[in-house]
C-alpha cells in the first residue's frame, strides 16, 4: 500500500539525513520515484482544484527537489565506483608494467580522490537540504497519506 511505503519513506529520508550513504542515496531516490509516480497515478483520478490534488501536487514538488539534492550524490557515487573498477582493471596485469599504465592507475586515484572529496561535499550539502526540508516532506506526505487513506 501506498501508506506504508511513505511511512518507510519517511524513515529512509530521516536515515537518509543522518548519514547519506550510497545505498541509502540510491534507496531514497528510487523510492521516492516510485511514490511520486503512484501519486501522480492517484492524481489523475481527482479534480485538479480539490484538496487532496493539492497536497499530491506539493508532495510531488517537494519529492522533486529532494530527488535533484540526491540526484548529484548519486552520480558522483557512479562515478566513484567506475573510476574504481577501471583503476582495479588497470592494476590487475601481469609481471611487467608499462609506465603509460602506470601513470593511468596514478591520474584515476587522484581522480577518485577528488570525486571522494566532492561527494563529501555534496553529502553536507544533501544533509542540510534533508534538514531545510524535512519538515515540508514530513507533512506532505502524511497529507497524501491520509488523502489515499481516506479514498481506499
Amino acid at each position: 500500500m501506498l501508506s506504508e511505503r511513505l511511512s518507510s519513506w519517511r524513515e529512509s529520508v530521516q536515515q537518509c539525513g543522518r548519514k547519506p550513504t550510497r545505498k541509502r542515496v540510491h534507496a531514497l531516490r528510487v523510492v521516492t520515484l516510485r511514490i511520486q509516480a503512484e501519486v501522480e497515478h492517484k492524481l489523475d483520478e481527482l479534480p485538479r482544484a480539490s484538496h487532496e490534488a493539492q497536497a499530491m501536487l506539493r508532495f510531488g514538488k517537494l519529492a522533486d527537489r529532494l530527488r535533484d539534492a540526491l540526484g548529484l550524490v548519486r552520480e558522483l557515487d557512479v562515478w566513484i565506483v567506475k573510476l574504481r573498477r577501471l583503476r582495479e582493471s588497470q592494476s590487475e596485469t601481469a609481471d611487467y608494467v608499462p609506465r603509460s599504465t602506470m601513470e593511468t592507475v596514478r591520474q584515476l586515484t587522484g581522480l577518485e580522490s577528488r570525486l571522494t572529496k566532492k561527494r563529501q561535499r555534496a553529502a553536507l550539502k544533501l544533509v542540510a537540504e534533508i534538514e531545510k526540508r524535512q519538515e515540508n516532506l514530513m507533512t506532505a506526505s502524511r497529507d497524501v497519506e491520509k488523502v489515499v487513506g481516506d479514498s481506499r
